[in-house]
């Protein structure tokens, strides 16, 4: 029964991007004067809406895949929405692997009769036990 969640250094990375566009949107507001350009107003806005969609899209996108008991469980603990997905309605699964110059970056991909999921092995923890549980109960699945 394999609990998957992102890992903390990918939200670090995330969070200190938004943090850091959030503060210079802030010192650049700070900064303006009266007589700012129309280029200088519009920077800033553009940096604002950068770091509020980042916001926006870590709420939204973050999810706890749990497997157990012949169900896939995807929460979106921000949202307070869960989905349930039964391992008989797997339409067909997936493992991409994908070289980089240093390292090997898997994917994971679960097609079901409504929706998919894609998870990772750099993103989220226990992606080794989450694909062994899927490849124990939905082998016959397996897209080939």
């Amino acid at each position: 029964m394999p609990i998957s969640r992102p890992f903390a250094r990918a939200n670090r990375a995330v969070w200190s991007f938004t943090i850091f566009t959030y503060l210079l949107a802030a010192a650049l507001l700070y900064y303006q004067t009266e007589d700012a350009t129309l280029l200088y107003v519009i920077g800033t806005w553009l940096i604002f809406s950068v770091a509020l969609t980042m916001t926006v899209r870590f709420f939204v996108n973050y999810k706890i895949i749990e497997a157990k008991k012949g169900k896939i469980f995807i929460r979106k603990t921000y949202l307070k929405t869960e989905k349930v997905f039964l391992i008989s309605e797997i339409k067909d699964w997936q493992e991409q692997i994908i070289k980089t110059f240093n390292t090997e970056y898997k994917l994971l991909t679960i097609r079901f009769e409504k929706g998919f999921l894609e998870i990772s092995n750099q993103e989220y923890d226990n992606y080794q036990k989450l694909k062994e549980y899927i490849t124990q109960n939905a082998a016959s699945q397996k897209k080939k």
